[in-house]
Formats: structure tokens, sequence, C-alpha cells
């Protein structure tokens, strides 16, 4: 079977690793393999690579050094009783950058988690205990 071509699977797959990559690309509903098991996949691949090395200027980008409309909704976007200068800005900058600062979040989470950890990344056990403590610290 092809795997990639749309309506051409297999009825069951059995490999893990194949269900887990399909269901990262969008191509089976991560209901089949799980999400916390999504998630450990994904982030096993993440830091095995050196992708998240590049977001180590997240964990140093402070909050003044933001533009100011972002900013101000930033400042306003959880906030639900904003000034008057908040909502016109809103009304100025129509787009919702909250999923920005989400994403920027958890990349900063995980930069700082992953160049913290002193394991060995090769070693199976440590590299489960660095994804546990992802997971922990992108829950709190």
């Amino acid at each position: 079977y092809v795997l990639d071509t749309p309506g051409v699977l297999p009825p069951e797959i059995l490999d893990i690793e194949v269900c887990s990559k399909l269901a990262l690309t969008g191509a089976i509903s991560d209901c089949f393999i799980g999400e916390t098991e999504l998630a450990q996949y994904f982030l096993a691949i993440l830091n095995l690579s050196d992708e998240y090395k590049k977001w180590a200027k997240l964990s140093t980008i402070e909050d003044d050094r933001l533009p100011v409309g972002l900013k101000a909704e930033y400042s306003g976007a959880f906030n639900t009783a904003g000034s008057d200068l908040d909502k016109r800005q809103k009304k100025q900058y129509p787009t919702d950058h909250t999923q920005d600062f989400i994403v920027h979040d958890v990349r900063r989470t995980l930069f700082e988690v992953a160049s913290s950890f002193d394991g060995n990344l090769e070693d199976e056990k440590d590299l489960a205990q660095l994804i546990e403590a992802q997971l922990t610290a992108l829950q709190e």
C-alpha cells in the first residue's frame, strides 16, 4: 500500500511508529494513537534533532522588546476588564496574536527544559525522563 496517497491505507496499521508519523502529518486522526503518545513521539523527534536549539533566543527575549501593538494585545489578551486604550488598539489591530504568544511560550519552555537536561539523549530512559519533564513543564 502507498501510505501517502489519500484513501489508500491498509485497514489497520500495526507499526506504532508509522501510525505516529501519519498522525503527526494529519493523514490519520490522532485518536488512533492517543494524544499523550503522539506528544511523546513528537518530543522524542524534536529532542533528538537540533531544531530546539534555534529557540535559544526565545528564553532571552524580554516583554519590552515586543512591538507596541502586540504588547498591548498581549497585556489585554487575558484581561477581561481591559482599558479603553486596549479596546481601541484591538480595533486597530484586528488580528488576535494570542496563538503567537502560546507558541512562543511552548517553544521557550521546551528549550529551557531540554537545554538544562544533563542526561544522555541516546539512552532511552534518559530521553523518556526529558520528555516527561517537558510534558510536566508544559502543564504548569
